[in-house]
Formats: structure tokens, sequence, C-alpha cells
């Protein structure tokens, strides 16, 4: 794994400001490259990061709450403990991200890439995951209350209470070697 990268303060504000004028197409503009950051335990509430190369930053026990990360490559992210309530991850790049215990009700999963991410005993209640990717997901003691799993890639997932998803589980989870499945 790379090593952490530090910034100081202004060097990340700059990063974001460039960024925004990148999102919003002005001159000047650059996408945001935070490539193994680390900005664990800050708070960057409604903060737009769509598109941006975050591949292994580190956000654990950070605030995102409402922030725009769709389409963003958070490939091996680190998000355990983060407050991402309400954000938007569509169409995220999340393979291997450490999301466990992270709050993410209410947010917009939708056609993220997430496989093999660990979820455990996070909190996705409301959450959208339509036509999400979590094959090989980890979601033992995850709430996934009222969640919208239409068309949810499952295949090999760990489901909240440790049963294994078989192949071919699409919008529910059909448990490995047992009859039943779960549906939300």
């Amino acid at each position: 794994m790379a090593n952490t990268i530090v910034m100081t303060p202004q060097e990340f504000a700059n990063a974001v400001l460039a960024h925004q004028r990148f999102v919003a197409g002005r001159a000047g503009g650059k996408r945001a490259e935070l490539r193994f950051v680390n900005l664990s335990g800050l708070r960057f509430p409604r903060i737009n990061l769509s598109g941006a190369i975050l591949t292994g930053i580190n956000l654990s026990r950070s605030t995102l709450h409402d922030a725009d990360l769709g389409f963003a490559d958070m490939f091996c992210a680190n998000l355990v403990g983060a407050d991402a309530r309400g954000s938007n991850f569509f169409r995220a790049d999340m393979r291997g991200a450490q999301m466990h215990g992270a709050k993410l009700v209410g947010a917009n999963l939708s056609e993220a890439w997430a496989y093999g991410a660990n979820l455990a005993g996070a909190n996705l209640a409301n959450a959208n995951l339509t036509k999400a990717q979590f094959n090989s997901a980890k979601l033992s003691g995850a709430n996934l209350a009222n969640i919208n799993l239409t068309s949810t890639e499952l295949n090999n997932t760990t489901w909240t209470d440790g049963v294994v998803c078989a192949q071919g589980s699409r919008g529910q989870c059909h448990a490995l070697n047992q009859d039943s499945s779960y549906r939300f």
C-alpha cells in the first residue's frame, strides 16, 4: 500500500477550489487528485468532489453529510466511522473501500461499484443501492432498513446475519445452500 500523503489546509483548499472550477467547466479548473491523502476526522459537509480521484484517501471519522462524491474514484478509500448521511455516491468506484461503521443513512449509492467493500456495521437505512455492484461486499451487522436494492448485484456478499449470498443474487440475497432469501 502507498504511503499516506499529508496536505496543508491551504493545499487542500486550493485543490478543492480548482476542482469546483473543473466541475463548473470554468477556466483554471483542475480535477482534484487526492490519492492517499489523510483527511481523517475532518469536517466537509456538502463538499462537492464529484469525479475527483480519491484512490486510497483516508476519510475515516470525517463528516461528509450531503456531500457529492458521484463518479469519484474511491478505490480502497477509508471511510471507517465516517458520517456521510445523505451523500451522493452515484457511479462512484468504491471497490475495496473500508466503510465499516459508516453512517450512510439516505445516501445514494445507485450504480456504485463496491466489489469487496466492507460495510460491516454501517447504517444504510433508507439508502438507494439501485443497480449497484456489491459483489463480495461485507454487510455483516449493517442496518439495511428501507433500502432500495432494485437490480443490485449481491453475488458472494456477506449478508447482515453472516449468510453468504449465492451467485445470481440480484435485488435480494439468495442464501447459499438454503431455500430462504432476504428481501427488503
